[in-house]
């Protein structure tokens, strides 16, 4: 079993940490050098640089029946994150978190290059806390070897972000995973602003940096040399994950910039968080069910808190732009159920470059179908990580969007510096009239918008003392009942019992929004409410108080009247399909992309 506590090198001036200033000791390297650029030093620069005696690992196993290769499999812990008067992870009741990580070496002179043997891939993934070790065919380790082989650099798979299931000791859910855990602690945040190491993205993120750490000591192991392993330090970083592991993913190349010299978040594009969720809701008037994680916790309704933005500061990407100064190659899905294929709009012109978008045309969240209708996006990060690391050129090029509202038709206008190879683009229309929604999934027939209550997921009765912190002190919550992970309950809006669920959608409308909608209310025209409502020129704001309101005058007028429900038997796949179009060449080095709105669209 190997130890890691020394000190990584940085040769910087000085340090914008106080609390490094102070105790250099404690932390593995400096969290904030002043060579960066900005003046910024969060509590999640301190946290994920700052030594935990509880981090350590152990080889496993090694693989070596795959020529050229030389696999490892390691028992990873990687830190003890707030305390077991809070929470455990279940398998192990403890709060240090444990990850299986997996790395490819290339050892063979076929398969090594010599140009990349200071680059490595960490690929951030999920999984639950187990006792055994993944298989050596798991999708991502297996992709790992596919990736060393025909790169030559060293691959990292990293599993168990965030560690899971946890059982928080006070609860009203057994137990908790992936957006369950995240929306408690954004919760608590909001609450306790003056804890931000509850933060789950904070232990997510030191994992990460961990995990490279023990990379480059065993590369550099003189035991592991003598087998074939180069000796070299892994310098030059590429990190990517998915959607939770794709937030991980900014955030571990925003505190490590010296490190990772290429970034590939994947299908996570919400940055500018605050922003972006007011955008999501315009798009859809209403919150996508992917969110009720999040809408339980009353999250969406606290969008226009001022504690909202001090978690931002902390934890949203958009935060640290200053420093994504490496290569990004951010990828997101044309059909995803979480995110809108516009969210670039609200954080892209402020990211620094090189930088760049691929859409993934007829992809939902889990990216399954993206190689279908293109190439799939791992040929396109090889491609990326090779022209970084060895100095080829990357396509620079800039663009004019336009549009005719009369005409109903509009373009894009690209001007490349070199002419390109080829050059198309993809239309998708959204099917439904009365929202630009272009999630894969939805209702059948819902033009006016559908209720996911309580039968479809799980909601509390009540909540046990001093939740989300601690119990109070003198409180038991042993006899509190919590809601099973296998439990569905069924909640109408107008209970008093759920009235904290109604009542965290709100936050402070748009005043013209509010005195227009009023008026229609006053005319019972809800069909007209609905268009105003998805107007993004009009409603700017989340418009469910008025909602209530408009439910409310119902019940009052009939009280047999419910507002609509889903049935879980009417979800249905939304074909929003994207179709390919060519460009035409206009000049030189031109192209245009030319749109035409679909005969039958609503506006």
């Amino acid at each position: 079993m190997l130890t890691f506590f020394g000190l990584l090198a940085i040769a910087a001036a000085g340090s914008l940490s106080p609390e490094y200033e102070f105790n250099p000791r404690n932390f593995y390297r400096d969290p904030c050098p002043d060579t960066r650029n900005g003046t910024k030093c969060s509590a999640l620069d301190n946290y994920v640089w700052r030594k935990d005696e509880a981090f350590k690992y152990e080889i496993v196993e090694r693989n070596r029946e795959y020529p050229g290769l030389v696999g490892y499999m390691i028992k990873m812990t990687s830190q003890k994150w707030l305390d077991e008067s809070i929470y455990v992870v279940q398998k192990h009741q403890s709060a240090e978190w444990i990850h299986w990580v997996t790395m490819w070496v290339p050892v063979g002179e076929r398969v090594r290059d010599e140009n990349l043997l200071d680059t490595a891939v960490l690929f951030v993934d999920g999984d639950g806390n187990r006792n055994d070790a993944p298989s050596w065919d798991d999708l991502f380790i297996t992709i790992g070897r596919v990736y060393t082989r025909i790169t030559g650099t060293i691959y990292v798979n990293i599993k168990q972000i965030p560690n899971e299931r946890l059982v928080f000791k006070n609860d009203w859910k057994e137990t908790r995973t992936e957006d369950q855990i995240i929306a408690l602690t954004w919760r608590h945040f909001l609450d306790y602003p003056d804890q931000p190491e509850w933060l789950v993205r904070f232990p997510m993120v030191k994992a990460c940096l961990r995990a490279m750490d023990m990379a480059i000591e065993i590369n550099q192991d003189p035991r592991e040399v003598a087998t074939g392993l180069s000796g070299v330090e892994l310098k030059r970083w590429t990190v990517a994950g998915a959607s939770k592991r794709g937030w991980t993913t900014w955030l571990v190349a925003a505190v490590d910039p010296e490190r990772i010299n290429l970034a590939a978040p994947i299908v996570l594009d919400i940055l500018n968080l605050k922003e972006n969720f007011k955008h999501i809701y315009r798009n859809t008037g209403n919150w996508t069910f992917a969110m009720y994680d999040y809408w339980v916790e009353g999250i969406n309704g606290r969008l226009d808190d001022p504690n909202l933005q001090l978690m931002a500061n902390e934890i949203d990407p958009y935060e640290y732009r200053e420093r994504l100064t490496m290569p990004k190659l951010v990828i997101s899905a044309s059909m995803d159920e979480f995110f809108q294929p516009d969210d670039t709009w609200y954080f892209w012109d402020g990211l620094p470059e090189p930088k760049y978008f691929r859409l993934l045309p007829n992809a939902e969240h889990s990216t399954s179908a993206s190689g279908l209708s293109t190439p799939h996006f791992a040929f396109v990060l090889r491609s990326m990580f090779l022209a970084v690391n060895k100095g080829y050129s990357l396509p620079k090029f800039s663009y004019r969007r336009y549009d005719d509202p009369v005409a109903k038709n509009g373009g894009i206008e690209l001007t490349f510096e070199t002419f390109p190879k080829n050059v198309y683009g993809w239309v998708m229309d959204s099917k439904t009239r009365f929202r630009r929604d272009f999630r894969i999934v939805g209702l059948r027939d819902n033009d006016k918008g559908f209720y996911a209550g309580c039968e479809m997921f799980d909601c509390p009765d009540e909540l046990p003392p001093g939740y989300p912190d601690k119990a109070p002190v003198g409180k038991s919550v042993k006899k509190y009942k919590r809601v099973p992970d296998s439990k569905k309950t069924h909640m109408q809006f107008e209970n008093p019992e759920g009235a904290y669920c109604k009542e965290s959608m709100k936050f402070d409308p748009d005043e013209f929004c509010t005195q227009l909608t009023k008026e229609l209310l006053d005319q019972n025209n809800l069909k007209t409410i609905l268009m105003v409502w998805y107007d993004e020129r009009f409603c700017k704001m989340n418009m469910t108080g008025v909602l209530d309101e408009f439910i409310l005058q119902h019940k009052q007028l009939n009280p047999s009247w419910n507002p609509p429900r889903i049935d879980p038997t009417e979800f249905q796949v939304q074909l929003h399909v994207a179709k390919r179009i060519m460009a035409t060449q206009t000049g030189p080095k031109t192209f245009v992309l030319e749109l035409d709105e679909a005969p039958d669209a609503y506006r």
